[in-house]
């Protein structure tokens, strides 16, 4: 196997760079990555950007055909370049390496891309080292740049750098049913900090608080889902009612049905408005259907129906 190797908090646009470089090498090709994210592991990263069933679903979209996912931990961590590459031959199937210019790999990070063409050279297995690829500002397109998007709800500049919508596929958990009481019922996502896997390590990054225009899917095990559907996706503690807990919030326009315990995927596609604090609750549903009028004409504009069918595609097989 031609082997994509990264840790890949997503795949983002200059990832993608090198997966087209692997697939233009061999038929048989794929990623080599790390569950946990090192980042995560050693305490440099709070959250991901992508759980690792959002993960499969990225890779299922770009059509990767294999993936070799190798567990990072306090043994891994202490490996030296040279042990971590007896580690990897001994682990997975190489015919060779692609790697990005600024790769690194064990102990320390001291192990960069020459040494693993040396590394390579040594085995008699090509090794593909690609050029980084610059973002629309000439800066290099990079996890930490689109985590600093994410962060800053500037979802737009997200997507132009991984070169898809930031998305979130969560459980739907009961919450306090506010929104049913306005006529907006929501679904509850679970998207808090090591809600999903016991230690954190799928902790998810959650976009600024704000409201978003959204195109949502439901998974298939719920009945009655006919495929994409416009959305609003509120992220934040609702400071008209005081609350205290961040949480993230989807309202889907057209759709009736019990959503409670399926999976919601939620693509974001704008950024409508800040969190705001209002007099009540209704002026709070006012500019709730405000909100969805901006989301029906996004999800109109900026969802279209081969971007759209390639994604159900995708959850479909993770």
């Amino acid at each position: 196997m031609i082997a994509v190797l990264g840790a890949f908090d997503g795949i983002h646009r200059g990832h993608a760079v090198l997966l087209r470089r692997a697939a233009s090498l061999s038929d048989d090709w794929g990623i080599v990555t790390f569950d946990p994210h090192p980042g995560v592991f050693l305490g440099t990263m709070d959250a991901v950007l992508f759980t690792a069933q959002e993960s499969r679903t990225i890779r299922a979209a770009l059509g990767v055909p294999r993936t070799v996912l190798l567990r990072f931990d306090d043994a891994m961590a202490r490996l030296s370049p040279s042990e971590f590459w007896a580690f990897l031959r001994s682990h997975a199937e190489i015919d060779g390496v692609v790697i990005g210019r600024d790769f690194r790999f064990g102990f320390g990070r001291t192990g960069d891309a020459a040494l693993m063409e040396a590394f390579c050279r040594a085995s008699a297995l090509p090794c593909e080292v690609c050029d980084l690829v610059a973002g629309d500002e000439e800066e290099k397109i990079s996890s930490t740049a689109i985590r600093g998007c994410v962060s800053a709800g500037r979802c737009e500049d997200a997507a132009a750098l991984l070169g898809y919508p930031y998305f979130i596929s969560a459980e739907v958990v009961h919450g306090d049913e506010r929104g049913r009481s306005l006529g907006f019922p929501t679904a509850n996502l679970n998207v808090r900090p090591g809600g999903l896997r016991p230690g954190g390590h799928d902790a998810k990054l959650l976009p600024a608080e704000g409201v978003y225009s959204a195109a949502a899917a439901v998974s298939s095990e719920c009945t009655g889902c006919t495929g994409w559907v416009a959305g609003a996706l509120s992220v934040g503690r609702n400071p008209t009612f005081a609350g205290a807990e961040v949480r993230a919030e989807a309202f889907l326009l057209d759709f009736s049905g019990d959503l409670y315990g399926t999976t919601l995927t939620v693509f974001l596609l704008s950024r409508l408005r800040g969190q705001t604090r209002f007099d009540g609750p209704e002026a709070l549903k006012r500019q709730i259907e405000r909100d969805v009028g901006a989301a029906r004409m996004d999800f109109a504009g900026k969802w279209p129906a081969e971007k759209a069918e390639a994604w159900r595609r995708a959850l479909e097989k993770s």
